[in-house]
């Protein structure tokens, strides 16, 4: 039987969001590889977040963990100020921002290289929540983004990323990846295009 195309629409019956490195040491100055502009992006981040708490979706925050000696981290990390510090086990910048704390109804993973999928349960959980539907948010745009959204794609999800729940060191390396997901990986929405997508109408107000 051959292959059927396209996906089913999207609905709160198969959609998750996943919530990249939204991490201190990325948003923070003074962070280990600190995004300038990337705290910019957090008041729509939480805003979609929580959206998919009153709708009761699964929520997935993903976050960079590397032991404390760096062995585990990539070859391509070559930031000097990451080869010493930060994204630590147990380092206070490994720690999500104030504003995204997971609760204990959300999933978190742990990874180690750009993409949330390499070497982690992800696929597995979106799977067993019989998620199609990946809306995706975090820093950044052009790389753990980017390379979460490819990777979803290739293992026939539907990536939809939030664009201003995303950033990434430039305006231009955030513009033209969103491009490139357009053409060929997802879709890219607003964040209240998303919401109004999954019909979601009264969603909690933000608590800090």
């Amino acid at each position: 039987m051959p292959i059927k195309a396209g996906f089913p629409p999207i609905s709160r019956d198969n959609t998750a969001l996943a919530i990249i490195d939204m991490q201190k040491d990325f948003l923070d100055e003074g962070g280990a590889c600190f995004v300038p502009g990337g705290r910019s992006v957090v008041p729509a981040t939480r805003q979609l977040l929580d959206a998919f708490r009153a709708a009761d979706l699964p929520v997935i925050h993903v976050m960079v963990r590397w032991q404390k000696d760096g062995t585990d981290m990539s070859r391509f990390t070559t930031n000097p100020m990451l080869m010493e510090r930060g994204l630590r086990e147990g380092d206070p910048g490994a720690e999500p921002v104030d504003d995204l704390t997971p609760l204990d109804n959300e999933y978190v993973i742990h990874k180690k290289r750009y993409s949330a999928f390499f070497g982690t349960s992800l696929e597995t959980l979106l799977r067993s929540l019989g998620t199609v539907h990946l809306v995706v948010a975090g820093v950044c745009t052009n790389f753990c983004v980017r390379s979460t959204v490819h990777d979803a794609a290739f293992r026939d999800f539907l990536p939809v990323v939030a664009r201003d729940c995303a950033t990434s060191y430039t305006p231009e390396e955030h513009e033209q990846t969103l491009k490139d997901i357009a053409k060929g990986y997802g879709w890219v929405k607003t964040n209240s295009e998303i919401v109004q997508l999954l019909g979601i109408k009264k969603p909690v107000p933000v608590v800090s």
